[in-house]
């Protein structure tokens, strides 16, 4: 228990509300994720991207992730999905060497 309220404070929440977020009875934001995250010390991509299920083979884990990309949006609607598209190619464009 004292873990909690040391972890609550490193992260600016009461132990009551972190309690609440560890059992899903709370609905967060990024923003509250990533504090959450920062005070624990834990890469946000090893939360939000799961773990490879596949062997090392580059081809398998991209087939993975990206049934994985697809499976997250294939409930949004298709304006949901324009603007993740129109975001996506945004960042690709500002990171191309010419």
């Amino acid at each position: 228990m004292r873990a909690q309220f040391h972890n609550a404070e490193k992260c600016d929440f009461q132990a009551p509300y972190l309690s609440d977020v560890e059992r899903g009875e709370r609905n967060i934001t990024l923003q509250t994720l990533n504090k959450i995250l920062d005070a624990l010390e834990v890469d946000p991509g090893s939360v939000l991207i799961p773990e490879s299920k596949t062997n090392n083979n580059p081809d398998s884990i991209k087939e993975e992730l990206l049934m994985i990309l697809f499976n997250t949006l294939e409930d949004k609607n298709e304006d949901d999905i324009r603007m993740l598209l129109n975001i996506t190619n945004d960042i690709f464009g500002r990171f191309k060497h010419d």
